[in-house]
């Protein structure tokens, strides 16, 4: 099977088979990590190009040191309970936590699947709150590098600024849904949350745009996206 030059399923990965990753290399838990992506979310388009992309711009990432394996492979993992054989809550951060805990993905990667993106806010208001409880909220840095990652990627995976795929998500899903809603409740929450994370890594306030483009795109997009958000209150 290949899709568009790209497969990430190895000769005898099963998307149902148990990963434990005890005694297991990062190397071969990221490579595992792109393998289940696909297993579960490659047939779902463009889904898959926007966890393709968040994987890719982890590993870009990555290079500098700073940021760490477990947050690379938590990026090519974060929309994994969007799969279809994963669906329970139907809530896909809880069903991607819920399936890489009872498959034996590391803990640490588990919890920040689970928390990505204001999660905490939207299960709140899926009445989650509870379940979601049952994993521990992972360390704040860590946290913010997987939501600049998310929150850079678009739908199709091209690269957007934060404000523009927070507005993009409450257009998508409706301002009364509860992700719509959970994200204009933590829209500040959340681009603090991508500016502590450019600010560890030395990115520019419009990355992943180019420096040189520019702080009169950037002015405009934030008066659309505060007029977005303002319509939607």
């Amino acid at each position: 099977m290949s899709h568009s030059g790209d497969m990430w399923m190895p000769p005898g990965v099963h998307r149902f088979a148990i990963f434990r990753h005890q005694n297991r290399s990062m190397a071969d838990i990221l490579r595992r990590a792109r393998a289940t992506a696909y297993a579960h979310t490659g047939t779902m388009h463009p889904r898959w190009e926007h966890i393709r992309s968040a994987g890719r711009r982890a590993e870009e990432l990555a290079r500098t040191g700073l940021v760490p394996r477990r947050i690379v492979v938590a990026a090519w993992l974060h929309d994994v309970g969007y799969g279809p054989a994963l669906l329970d809550t139907g809530f896909h951060p809880l069903d991607g936590a819920r399936f890489l805990r009872s498959n034996g993905w590391p803990e640490e990667v588990a919890s920040l699947v689970a928390w990505h993106s204001a999660a905490d806010r939207d299960a709140e208001r899926r009445g989650l709150e509870d379940q979601l409880a049952a994993f521990a909220p992972p360390p704040q840095l860590e946290l913010d590098m997987l939501n600049l990652i998310d929150l850079s990627t678009s739908p199709t995976g091209a690269a957007v600024t934060d404000c523009e795929r927070i507005a993009e998500v409450i257009a998508r899903h409706g301002p009364s849904s509860p992700t719509g809603s959970a994200k204009i409740i933590a829209r500040e929450e959340l681009l603090a949350s991508s500016a502590r994370a450019k600010a560890y890594l030395g990115l520019p306030e419009s990355w992943p745009a180019p420096v040189e483009t520019d702080r009169n795109r950037t002015r405009e997009r934030a008066a659309k996206v505060k007029a977005a958000v303002a319509g939607c209150c």
